[in-house]
């Protein structure tokens, strides 16, 4: 193995642990998001369960990503642009979700009906 195919593989391994890194801390700061923001979203009677159905889907996704090493063997480029994707959808539908800032938090589900038809 020449010098210059070690360097590579040595400098692939540190890029890939700074990157793993960097997506394990977006991994942790969205899943703060669920428990920071999704209250706010979800009228007063039935907050525990909108927070637990998210917490569960977090869950969920928190036990499949592990096994997003096994799709390397497909395709090494695969859950880079699955992560991508998804992200890039989640950016895109949360301009979708309303502002709560200045508002009073709905209290029933027909409060919250009439919170949404006054802001759009």
């Amino acid at each position: 193995m020449s010098k210059l195919s070690v360097l590579h593989l040595r400098d692939s391994g540190t890029a890939n642990r700074i990157l793993s890194l960097i997506g394990r801390g977006a991994i942790t700061a969205s899943f703060n998001g669920i428990f920071l923001y999704t209250p706010e979203l979800f009228p007063t009677n039935i907050r525990n369960a909108g927070i637990g159905i998210a917490s569960g889907f977090g869950r969920f996704a928190g036990m499949l990503a592990p096994f997003s090493v096994y799709l390397v063997d497909l395709a090494q480029w695969a859950p880079g642009v699955l992560f991508g994707v998804m992200c890039f959808i989640i950016a895109i539908l949360l301009r979708f979700v309303p502002e709560t800032k200045g508002k009073e938090l709905a209290q029933t589900v027909e409060e919250l009906k009439q919170w949404e038809n006054k802001t759009i």
